[in-house]
């Protein structure tokens, strides 16, 4: 009986010692938990999960911020990181990573000092891309302050194309209010010697039920419908295409000038 107390105590000493020294665990999954597909040169969020890892975070909690699978997928930016309320030895990181190559396995090693975890990536379907992003360009950006100033020119285009969208239709807006019977004729005949981009031609063309009651030549004007409508869903332009939307959009120019017909 003694012998088989002993054996017990043993076992369970045994245990305990190897739990505190067990291999450390991590794995890389989707913020949803569900299958998603990324491509190469991809930014996209996902979680890091680490444990056993309370007794070693505070050895390796710099090291995480810069986190590198094997130049595979790096993390670009911490967004919250803590342990699990429901395991206090289970890390979580939650943040922005990009991928820089397709990994050629279902998991990847991480180094830090003499600590190095395998990683699980079983959520992901990494997809290779042609052309892919540089890793060059990639791991030159590992100081944080290069990614607040990409997203601080971000946010500064943005908000200077507002500025500029706003004062075009407040500008528009402005206009339209000056303009009676005679000078909104006169406003759009100027405007068809100005078309020249397809920008321009789009935005006539949308506001076409308000001049098109000064056509008088209905064979010119469904010239015009047919030659917009043949070009406008394109994604893109050809040279031929602009030139044929400028040259039939200025043709109406001429029945402008002819009578103020309702269409």
């Amino acid at each position: 009986m003694i012998r088989f107390l002993q054996l017990v105590l043993l076992f369970m000493f045994s245990s305990s010692i190897l739990g505190d020294d067990g291999v450390i665990s991590g794995k890389i999954t989707s913020i949803t938990g569900k299958r998603e597909s990324i491509s190469e040169g991809d930014i996209f969020e996902a979680k890091i999960l680490i444990w056993p890892f309370l007794n070693q975070f505070e050895d390796h909690k710099e090291a995480l911020k810069s986190f590198n699978l094997e130049e595979c997928i790096k993390l670009l930016k911490i967004n919250k990181i803590g342990f699990s309320e429901n395991n206090s030895d289970l890390l979580e990181i939650i943040g922005l990573f990009v991928l820089i190559k397709k990994p050629i396995t279902s998991s990847l090693f991480w180094k830090s000092r003499d600590l190095t975890i395998n990683f699980k990536l079983d959520t992901f379907i990494f997809n290779q891309t042609e052309g892919r992003l540089s890793e060059h360009i990639v791991l030159s950006q590992r100081d944080d302050a290069k990614v607040y100033v990409n997203y601080i020119i971000s946010v500064s285009v943005i908000l200077l194309s507002l500025l500029g969208i706003s004062y075009v239709i407040l500008r528009k807006k402005k206009q339209k209010k000056m303009l009676n019977s005679t000078d909104e004729k006169q406003f759009y005949i100027n405007v068809f010697d100005q078309l020249d981009t397809r920008e321009k031609i789009e935005q006539i063309y949308q506001e076409k039920r308000k001049w098109e009651k000064y056509i008088y030549n209905l064979e010119v004007y469904n010239e015009y419908l047919r030659c917009i409508n043949q070009i406008q869903y394109k994604k893109n332009w050809t040279s031929h295409d602009l030139d044929l939307a400028v040259n039939t959009t200025k043709k109406l120019k001429d029945s402008f000038m002819e009578s103020g017909r309702v269409v």
